[in-house]
């Protein structure tokens, strides 16, 4: 369906350019951060998670975007994000995006305190329709997708910490960024509702290259579903001796330690991020031990993953299969994104990858990285 992945792509795009006018205006960029509640908190081992309004905007965009031109898909719009927000007033506002400019602007003051220059600001941006050519490779893609059978994951800032600290100076080792603005993706991936599996992805990167004190953008894209596959990349890996694996600087170093006997281990900022480092071959796999992931982090980059070859699988459930059986299957093991991995995880965790995962590009350094374990 090319007109859905169109959509997303634009989408993307737009939720890109709002995030770089809320990063530009220091002024309207503080109203927006709010230290998110106990319950809409990630692990606390990580730097404090926020949600912004910028998040909140971005992910009602989207679904209120999406429902104007695919009715039905709306209700299966799932994000990080709810659409709570809470002024300094004490006053809970429900944010949503209206018809008009000028009506979700006044949605908008009641959140940023009567700034209604601010709320104009955000509203307009909103509102503005996106003018892109997203290429031929997408509008003459032949993939059907049943509407009734899809749902979408939205991660609308991914690396929200790396967004609100706004280090603009970060310089990049062998391609790869520890942290920055450029650690913060815009992420929608879409998934099969029976079998979990992620079908299409858009990732999009608002803060990519900072030309002459402007930010510009770009968008990744890809398809894996039956048998189409098609991606805005290259869709061979390149074959490695060794293994080197991203991780987060909170991984555990027993971890560490052993994917050291394989390749090289670096950190960097952002799951999206990670992943994206891995879609593009700056590394070979993207390594978690622990449930600090979450569905709306990983759909849109597995699903660009799957479209060269790539995948993402549960790193608990595999290590226990490869120990039974000494090489890595794949089947069951891969993330899927329909249902949590246990209807007894607390509701903050309820959407996580709670085995913990690895994101790989080909099939060959999975296994050897398997092989560091058993």
């Amino acid at each position: 369906m090319a007109d859905l992945l169109e959509c997303l792509i634009k989408l993307s795009e737009k939720a890109g350019k709002l995030a770089r006018i809320i990063r530009s205006e220091n002024t309207l960029f503080k109203l927006l951060v709010q230290r998110k509640d106990d319950i809409h908190k990630n692990d606390d081992s990580f730097v404090h998670d926020f949600k912004t309004l910028g998040d909140v905007l971005i992910q009602e965009m989207i679904r209120y975007e999406i429902q104007k031109q695919f009715t039905n898909l709306a209700e299966r719009v799932f994000g990080e994000e709810t659409n709570k927000f809470t002024n300094t007033l004490g006053e809970t506002v429900t944010v949503s995006i209206r018809p008009t400019v000028s009506e979700t602007a006044d949605v908008l003051n009641k959140v940023l305190n009567n700034n209604k220059e601010a709320a104009h600001l955000l509203a307009k941006a909103l509102h503005e329709e996106v003018s892109m050519d997203v290429g031929s490779k997408v509008t003459n893609l032949t993939l059907e997708l049943d509407l009734s059978n899809i749902g979408i994951w939205i991660d609308p800032i991914d690396g929200t910490s790396e967004f609100i600290k706004g280090n603009e100076d970060s310089t990049p080792k062998d391609g790869i960024y520890s942290n920055g603005l450029q650690c913060a993706l815009v992420l929608i991936g879409v998934f099969d509702t029976t079998t979990g599996e992620p079908v299409m992805g858009v990732v999009n990167q608002p803060f990519a290259v900072n030309k002459d004190k402007s930010w510009q953008g770009r968008v990744l894209w890809g398809v894996c579903h039956k048998d189409v596959t098609a991606s805005s990349f290259s869709l061979e890996a390149t074959p490695h001796d060794s293994v080197d694996c991203i991780v987060s600087s909170a991984e555990k170093e027993e971890y560490t330690s052993r994917l050291e006997r394989v390749g090289s281990v670096c950190t960097s900022s952002g799951a999206g991020y990670k992943m994206l480092c891995v879609i593009e071959e700056f590394t070979d796999a993207y390594f978690v031990s622990r449930g600090q992931t979450y569905k709306w982090d990983t759909c849109a980059p597995h699903a660009l993953l799957r479209s060269v070859g790539g995948g993402i699988v549960d790193f608990e459930v595999t290590l226990n299969k490869c120990r039974k059986e000494k090489d890595v299957r794949l089947s069951g093991q891969e993330i899927a994104y329909h249902k949590p991995d246990s209807e007894g995880l607390e509701a903050k965790n309820r959407w996580s990858n709670s085995g913990g995962l690895v994101a790989y590009r080909s099939k060959e350094s999975l296994q050897k990285l398997f092989d560091a374990f058993l």
